[in-house]
């Protein structure tokens, strides 16, 4: 499918589902995005598109054309996206494309959509939209034909208005637009939102390889609420060039799954001049213990085992630096000039900076970038309109200066604004996108922070779509810094536009307030952040003198626990031996660096005594135990609540005297005024076995570990108030449950399942106890630390969702229910008949 058609289908799917959502009621979008129980699957696969037929209504969109064109040739090339609309939407509507012929002049294709449709109304009054859904534009020539959805009333009806086709090239980012536009204007809602967002998601089904019209196999790899088709899909293995013999070959579906787009492909195997599979699938792909990748979807491909002619796949993404753009594999380290000089720089300054990397030997441990921030530019651009460097400040220009970073084995980073101007007022990039991604790139930059000021009320996911799109086309590896300040969500549009990382926050200040409250804004993000595309609370304030060393340990712990970047922002040239002690800690660098499957996240919330924890890939978990109080206090925990349970021993080794201990699984240490206490934990004992094989009601199991945010979490009745036993039935919308569990938020059960068991379901819900509008809550999942599954946001008027989780290979299982980053005044959440499959 070509660029320009993708960009249409992605448009027209996006109309068909506003336009038509009461002729079809959707997936529950909680169950389709929860990971499916292990289940044989069967499906017809068509031959060709066009045999896949519409049953169930017709969307009709009207389609203008900007200049010149030769209407019938464009509709005749069109047929497909009319072909794959019905299919994208599970055969549920036909998609009717209704020319209209007269050239609309509109001089700028970025207006807002409805003044197309408003243009031709006045152009041709007899056009008739009494039955159109949705109309769009064809435009020839602009960079960027795409814009915001829109309404217009024409005709006396509204009509959704959506842009469409750029020149013919504009593919994934114009695509990607569209999906954007679907969240923030409501064309999913809350619970899907929150679904398309999670990573670090794996969904593994046993499969049967299904016939195609055309004869060979196919077996469709699916999850969430979209499903891959294969049209006539020929496997390669052993066969000789120009051949195509039947075989399995494996797929999934990338962003199609997540907006109803063109499901992407693992690999492309159409029958291709001169061989089978424009990708080169590899012979034994196929084959248990084989895997593969799909970059633009982020999804890893692995196979499990095979019996017989059934296959268990597993599907995995947001791992491994899957990001199709992605350039880092770890978060960030380096240093950033802003928090110690704002514009008081220069290129001398910047010199010894990079030397003083060097000379401490924070290269060593991973500090590599040195980014320059605001005030770098000159007042004006230069003749070709393009940006340069303030010629006081730097005389020898950033090329220059990029190559002498780069001979001490660094990397250069600079600064820009998605708006009119930086936030000290000099010529920022908004607009000049693609001149000034090709300028840092000539410069030979390796980072861009882009910041959000002067941005003249244009859409965020809009405005840094277009820098992503420039840094790509640049060819220059550039990490994508989005610094928004956390205004529109970054954590979401962020990896659709190429973001490698994305400030959660405003900005940090020296101050120990102020870095209590940047954490605090963390809790709730952990889902949102990935190998390879991280969350961002800020950079970092040690050295700078606002704080105490015990506070400067915790800023940096905390940090480092979140995997967030580590950017030093103080005087290099004159650190004391305490700050470097403390941004030279390799045991706490290597938590940061370490990925397994999420990122530090809060656990257990006492007032002023915290407990945070994250999984580590050697299996320990690294925890912090924080005291925000402003005097000592002795800070409890214990291995089950880390996920660690089963062992009958456990090492204790702290990150900051370095001393190792042995526990049993206790865990606790006093804790100074505003300190921290790090140690990463690690199994050193027996394993025990794990549940007996069967169906296990979980209400009824041992319980590790439990904590709740409002007495106790209750066995097989509703949270009720205080008082251990003092609940009621367990209850969702009318729907009642004989045994389960019932919490408020925030709240966590862990579960020993000694890698013995295989499937964890459960019905899940705000109680019928609290009917305020305010209760939300989500419902997570983990296995061994990684995030398995999230409902999304539930509230008090939703029904009950099926959560179900394929837990083989995880030695624990926590059941996590967390308030949706609004406070959890009334947010009684129930885990309605939750049950664990044991093999």
């Amino acid at each position: 499918m070509s660029g320009k058609i993708a960009v249409l289908v992605a448009a027209l799917w996006a109309s068909g589902m506003t336009a038509s959502a009461a002729q079809a009621a959707p997936a529950d979008p909680v169950s389709a995005c929860a990971l499916p129980k292990q289940a044989t699957t069967s499906e017809s696969v068509p031959a060709d598109w066009s045999t896949f037929a519409a049953t169930t209504g017709t969307v009709k969109a009207a389609v203008l054309f900007r200049g010149s064109w030769d209407v019938d040739a464009e509709l005749t090339k069109l047929e497909e996206a009319e072909r794959f609309y019905a299919t994208a939407s599970y055969g549920r509507y036909k998609l009717e494309l209704v020319p209209y012929r007269t050239p609309v002049d509109i001089p700028d294709p970025v207006a807002p959509a409805s003044a197309w449709a408003e243009a031709a109304k006045r152009a041709d009054p007899d056009f008739d939209f009494s039955g159109i859904s949705a109309v769009y534009l064809v435009d020839r020539g602009a960079r960027r034909s795409y814009t915001q959805a829109d309404t217009v009333t024409l005709d006396g009806r509204p009509i959704t208005v959506g842009a469409v086709i750029g020149p013919g090239d504009i593919s994934t980012p114009a695509r990607d637009h569209f999906a954007w536009h679907k969240w923030k204007h409501g064309w999913l809602d809350d619970d899907q939102m929150s679904c398309v967002a999670t990573r670090n998601t794996s969904v593994q089904q046993t499969l049967t390889p299904v016939e195609t019209a055309g004869g060979s196999k196919a077996i469709v790899v699916r999850y969430g609420t979209t499903r891959a088709y294969v049209a006539e899909v020929r496997a390669r293995k052993g066969l000789d060039s120009g051949a195509c013999d039947t075989g399995v070959l494996i797929y999934s579906i990338g962003s199609g799954a997540q907006s109803g787009e063109e499901p992407v492909r693992v690999r492309d195997a159409k029958p291709r001049s001169g061989g089978c599979g424009g990708n080169e699938l590899a012979d034994a792909a196929h084959d248990p213990g084989q895997s593969f990748m799909d970059s633009r979807s982020r999804v890893r491909i692995d196979v499990v085992s095979r019996s017989g002619d059934n296959y268990v796949v597993r599907a995995t993404y947001g791992q491994d630096g899957l990001h199709a753009d992605a350039v880092i594999s770890a978060p960030v380290m380096g240093w950033n000039s802003w928090n110690r000089f704002g514009c008081d720089i220069n290129e001398n300054l910047i010199r010894e900076a990079a030397h003083a990397i060097v000379a401490n030997g924070l290269n060593r441990l991973g500090y590599n970038y040195v980014n320059i921030d605001d005030c770098w530019m000159a007042s004006t651009r230069d003749g070709e309109g393009r940006l340069q460097a303030n010629p006081a400040r730097f005389p020898s220009g950033i090329r220059a200066l990029a190559d002498h970073v780069h001979g001490l084995g660094l990397k250069l980073g600079i600064y820009s604004s998605a708006g009119t101007l930086t936030c000290q007022g000099y010529p920022a990039s908004l607009d000049n996108e693609t001149i000034d991604a090709q300028t840092f790139a000539d410069w030979g930059v390796d980072l861009l922070k882009y910041d959000n000021c002067h941005n003249q009320g244009r859409p965020a996911a809009e405005r840094y779509a277009a820098m992503g799109e420039a840094l790509r086309a640049t060819g220059r590896p550039i990490v994508y810094s989005i610094c928004d300040w956390g205004q529109e969500e970054p954590w979401i549009f962020g990896p659709q536009v190429g973001g490698d990382y994305w400030r959660t926050t405003g900005d940090i200040v020296d101050k120990w307030d102020t870095v209590m409250d940047l954490l605090d804004q963390q809790v709730g993000l952990e889902s949102f952040s990935s190998q390879g595309s991280y969350n961002d609370p800020d950079m970092l304030e040690v050295g700078n003198g606002g704080m105490t060393s015990a506070e400067y340990i915790s800023h940096f712990s905390l940090w480092s626990l979140l995997s967030s970047p580590l950017l030093l922002g103080n005087d290099l040239d004159s650190m004391d031996s305490t700050t470097l002690a403390i941004i030279r800690n390799r045991e706490v660098i290597e938590v940061n660096q370490d990925w397994a499957g999420s990122q530090g996240r809060k656990i257990r919330d006492d007032g002023a005594a915290e407990v945070w924890a994250k999984p580590m890939s050697d299996g320990s978990v690294a925890v912090v135990l924080f005291n925000r109080g402003a005097v000592a206090t002795t800070i409890r925990t214990s291995a089950a609540e880390l996920g660690l349970a089963g062992s009958s021993s456990y090492r204790l080794r702290d990150l900051w005297t370095g001393r190792s201990a042995s526990t049993t699984g206790a865990i606790s240490a006093s804790v100074g005024a505003h300190g921290v206490v790090m140690y990463r934990v690690s199994r050193t004992g027996t394993l025990a076995p794990g549940p007996a094989e069967g169906t296990h009601e979980v209400g009824n199991m041992n319980w590790e570990a439990s904590t709740n945010s409002w007495g106790p979490v209750e066995r097989n009745t509703s949270n009720g108030e205080e008082a251990a036993g003092d609940g009621n039935t367990l209850t969702i919308e009318g729907t009642t449950y004989s045994q389960g569990i019932g919490a408020h938020a925030d709240s966590a059960v862990h579960l020993y399942l000694g890698r013995a068991c295989s499937t964890f379901s459960a019905q899940v819900g705000i109680d019928d106890e609290v009917s305020d509008e305010a209760a939300s809550v989500r419902f997570l999942v983990y296995g061994d630390g990684e995030l398995l599954a999230d409902s999304g946001v539930k509230t008090a008027d939703r029904g009950p969702s099926t959560l179900e989780v394929t837990t083989t290979g995880y030695a624990t299982l926590e059941l996590r229910v967390t308030d949706a980053r609004d406070g959890n005044l009334f947010d009684h959440a129930d885990w309605g008949d939750p049950v664990l499959t044991c093999d």
